[in-house]
């Protein structure tokens, strides 16, 4: 069963990994997203701010517009790579299942493999269907936290980091789902996707304990949201280095 369970994830980790990499090279149908910082353009051409609506917010995190969010969404991959075969060639679910309470004995694959696959396919259903994908992006970060949780005990940063990013873009996911309707700018929609995932980001990580994964994966979402938005919403800035100070706080209580 382990061995299945390794292969499987083997197989969910290179769906999710070619899933990204497309999407992450397939722009948008929107020429405001052919520039890195559509905002800052504005703001130095004198041009209207940009009213960047629907599932824009969500593809920072997905097609990247700054090196920052870039080096984050490759850092995910290597992650999620490194783990899958890191399990085939050297196994810790069998090492800890004999010396770990019931509690924490739990198998992760059962969990990883759906998140992955999730996180491979919603993506795609942004524009189609974006309610669906709401629901499938809160379904893989929960998934992925619950990877995360039951193997904290097997030493998997990974885990974390991977939990970490699905927390985000999850947030994020929903947050211009809400905000677009209302007519809300990107800044706007990057605030309101900024606190919940703190909040979020704060209990994982209490919950995982020393593994720091998840703070570290959310606070490096920050700074690329902050990085996006900076030149049109102090506001957004503001949020983003209250939000850093937080994760930062837990994670040094967390490492310690």
């Amino acid at each position: 069963m382990a061995r299945l369970g390794h292969l499987l994830q083997i197989a969910s980790a290179a769906g999710f990994l070619a899933s990204g990499a497309l999407f992450a090279i397939t722009r948008p149908d929107d020429p405001r997203l052919a520039s890195p910082m559509p905002a800052l353009d504005a703001l130095t051409t004198g041009l209207p701010l940009p009213r960047i609506e629907g599932p824009f917010l969500p593809h920072l995190f997905l097609n990247p517009q700054n090196i920052v969010m870039w080096a984050l969404l490759m850092s995910i991959w290597v992650a999620v790579a490194t783990d899958a075969l890191g399990q085939l060639t050297d196994p810790s679910e069998g090492a800890g299942r004999r010396r770990l309470a019931a509690v924490v004995r739990l198998r992760v694959w059962p969990m990883l493999v759906p998140a992955l696959l999730l996180a491979a396919l919603w993506p795609w259903l942004l524009e189609p269907a974006p309610r669906i994908a709401g629901v499938m992006a809160v379904a893989a970060a929960l998934l992925a936290f619950l990877a995360a949780w039951r193997g904290v005990a097997q030493r998997r940063p990974a885990l974390g980091f991977l939990a970490g990013w699905s927390v985000g873009l999850a947030s994020a996911t929903l947050a211009a789902q809400i905000a677009a309707p209302a007519g809300m700018s990107l800044a706007q929609m990057a605030t309101l996707a900024i606190l919940p995932a703190a909040g979020s980001g704060v209990a994982a990580q209490i919950l995982l304990g020393r593994g720091i994964g998840v703070s570290v994966a959310l606070i490096w979402a920050f700074c690329g949201l902050a990085m996006t938005t900076m030149g049109v919403s102090p506001m957004t800035a503001i949020a983003a280095i209250l939000a850093i100070v937080v994760m930062a706080a837990v994670l040094v209580s967390a490492a310690s």
